[in-house]
């Protein structure tokens, strides 16, 4: 992204595409890319840079203008072993929102930094939402290596759908599938795939979504029928009523409660 040829691809790809949520493992931003020089339009712009003086890394994500987006910093973090999380909740009009977690992790990081990401997916399942975990891991999933199984027990113990399954990288002589996208739920996924772009060697992963407006909690009332309602025997029923005893009462709690009591068998009489 530092290079602004690099940077024009981008720009093209998501607006002739006309992505919802674009995200970018690896930015190689710092402190001298600025945001303008990365707009564009139509789209917020979220980045965690790796700092001016660590090569490689950083995170960056556009997002539409029309969606409500918030910045989750407590379980966002850039570490120094060059692992980053960038976790965002995303709002669409009067959907339910879900959660995105861009994330990267460099060859030689070692897997232990799966820890740092599942004590932020603690943090996140809380929340109750779906949540969608995605990036470049260098986890190559199509083969077996101590990576491929750490990524893979890390899933599982989360009960996370990995949803790509074509190689995101081909070389002359070999294919890994080393970007994913992970989900809580499979349910809200209508299409996802890996395709070629000209970005960078790396093909482009995606996820069409169908979002569902959140299901309203039931609310039950209870109501009592009228058209039995006899107002003179009402009244008659409640001259007999020994109210009194409510003074035998010092606490005004138990007087409430004897009131009610009292009042309630009137009821039940005359309102079956």
């Amino acid at each position: 992204m530092k290079a602004r040829e690099n940077f024009c691809l981008v720009k093209d790809t998501v607006l002739q595409n006309r992505f919802d949520i674009f995200t970018i493992s690896e930015t190689w931003a710092d402190l001298t890319v600025s945001d303008a020089s990365l707009e564009i339009p139509g789209y917020q712009l979220f980045r965690q840079d790796r700092g001016q003086h660590k090569a490689g890394g950083g995170l960056c994500i556009y997002a539409k203008a029309n969606l409500k987006i918030t910045v989750l910093e407590d379980l966002s973090s850039a570490y120094d072993d060059g692992y980053q999380q960038q976790w965002l909740k995303v709002q669409c009009r009067s959907f339910k929102s879900f959660l995105i977690c861009n994330t990267y992790r460099p060859p030689q990081t070692p897997t232990t930094c799966f820890e740092s990401l599942s004590n932020s997916l603690t943090d996140a399942l809380l929340l109750d939402l779906d949540i969608f975990v995605l990036g470049d891991l260098n986890c190559n999933l199509l083969g077996s290596s101590p990576e491929a199984t750490s990524l893979t027990d890390f899933a599982s113990t989360f009960n996370l759908h990995q949803l790509i399954e074509k190689p995101t990288r081909i070389t002359e002589t070999t294919k890994s599938l080393i970007d994913v996208i992970m989900t809580t739920n499979v349910n809200v996924v209508t299409l996802s795939d890996a395709v070629a772009c000209s970005i960078s060697d790396h093909h482009l992963v995606y996820v069409v979504m169908a979002l569902k407006t959140p299901r309203l909690k039931p609310s039950y009332v209870t109501i009592r029928s009228y058209t039995k309602y006899n107002a003179k025997r009402f009244c008659e029923d409640l001259a007999f009523v020994p109210f009194h005893m409510i003074s035998m009462f010092d606490d005004f709690d138990d007087q409430v409660e004897t009131f009610n009591a009292l009042f309630t068998d009137i009821l039940m009489i005359t309102l079956p």
